[in-house]
């Protein structure tokens, strides 16, 4: 489903997860207040310049989360980096529960939403920023059909780069 105002707790939790920061382009940790106000940013792009979702359990509950930003000339990517010198792709960003993985809910999440990503943001090649030492993310990616196209240093994080 589509991201409520009402998930920022789920998504702070997620995101404060030991496995979650160590794998993450930004492991430094931060504080509820500085989360709500990103958070609040983050929705206020939502359907605009980025795709927000979650993915939640029979019962309902949260389990995991999945956004697609788009590049966008004269700002920079939302992993940081060099300020885009033209409009085109979306990054994404994928975070699971510790329950939730190694079970395929992280290819199924990316599977259900490669398609719609695209078209409702209107780009062609969604991008996959993944630290080197990430051999369940770059499994998961690769059997959805993202392909290895080279390598980047964000915020000083070693990554393969992806695309689809």
């Amino acid at each position: 489903r589509e991201i409520w105002p009402t998930d920022c707790d789920f998504v702070y939790a997620l995101s404060q997860e030991p496995s979650v920061r160590a794998s993450s382009i930004h492991p430094e940790t931060f504080t509820i207040e500085q989360h709500r106000e990103w958070f609040a940013r983050k929705m206020e792009e939502n359907r605009t310049t980025s795709r927000w979702f979650i993915l939640e359990e029979e019962l309902r509950n949260p389990i995991g989360q999945i956004r697609y930003d788009r590049v966008v000339k004269g700002r920079p990517p939302w992993t940081g980096g060099p300020i885009a010198e033209e409009d085109g792709g979306a990054e994404v960003s994928v975070s699971l529960i510790p329950a939730a993985r190694s079970m395929g809910v992280g290819r199924a999440l990316l599977m259900r939403t490669i398609d719609p990503a695209k078209k409702m943001l209107g780009v062609s090649t969604l991008v996959a920023l993944i630290r080197k030492d990430n051999a369940g993310s770059v499994k998961a990616f690769e059997a959805v059909g993202y392909k290895r196209v080279g390598e980047e240093t964000r915020n000083g994080v070693e990554l393969w780069r992806y695309e689809t």
